[in-house]
């Protein structure tokens, strides 16, 4: 099941539940975002995490003009030399 298909069911079978099953569900989903999921990372992934925070931290960031700037040329530049 898809995540849009899960909303729908949802959503289809609320107007059939009565009040306290109406409350049960929304105290189960008060908890599921109220409880962090855990995220299992890789010792790579928590490494990159670790350089983009001294990054930060020393003020080695792009505002997002200049990123996309950036990913503009950069894409530029692979077409060119795929095209050539």
């Amino acid at each position: 099941m898809t995540r849009i298909e899960a909303i729908e069911l949802i959503t289809a079978t609320l107007p059939s539940l009565d009040e306290q099953q109406a409350m049960e569900l929304a105290e189960v989903a008060k908890s599921m975002i109220s409880a962090p999921i855990p995220l299992k990372l890789t010792a790579e992934e928590l490494a990159g995490i670790e350089r983009a925070r001294e990054d930060f931290g020393m003020g080695r960031s792009l505002s997002s003009s200049e990123a996309r700037a950036m990913s503009a040329e950069l894409a530029a530049k692979r077409r060119a030399v795929t095209a050539g």
